[in-house]
């Protein structure tokens, strides 16, 4: 008796290591450009890096946008602001990816999109032709989990 309660507890902690989990963790590169992006980090806030020939852009905390679509999640950050004119946006689509121990980095292709969202004094009413405009940028991407 003693014998099989031995191998039913191996079993089952064997398999509580191999349990999916979230990854918390994306790094993604495509042309000229890599995006690394963190669900958590050391402060406990969600970090963006964005990083082209020309420049680097880290963004955390509040100043990233989250929001839950049926494509995942859109992370999205402003690059640049000019009132009565555009708002420049960078958003990253994180597809809900979940990791084990046999699998700890995932590979998937996702999309960057930069929109150019145009304003006016008057709201978007007065704009004429599209109020956004967008371009998007085909990524390759591994999700992982980082323990923080």
């Amino acid at each position: 008796m003693k014998l099989k309660l031995i191998v039913v507890l191996s079993l089952l902690s064997a398999s509580a290591y191999a349990e999916p989990v979230p990854a918390n963790s994306y790094e993604c590169r495509g042309a000229g450009v890599s995006v690394s992006y963190a669900t958590t980090s050391f402060t406990g806030e969600p970090t963006l890096t964005v990083t082209t020939p020309a420049e680097s852009l880290s963004q955390s905390g509040e100043q990233i946008s989250i929001q839950d679509t049926v494509l995942g999640k859109l992370v999205s950050i402003v690059t640049e602001q000019t009132p009565d004119l555009s708002t420049e946006t960078l958003t990253l689509v994180v597809p809900d990816v979940n990791v084990t121990d046999t699998a700890p980095q995932v590979r998937f292709t996702s999309e960057l999109f930069t929109t150019t969202t145009h304003t006016s004094i008057g709201g978007p009413a007065l704009v004429t032709g599209p109020v956004q405009e967008s371009k998007s940028k085909k990524l390759v991407c591994k999700a992982s989990l980082l323990n923080f």
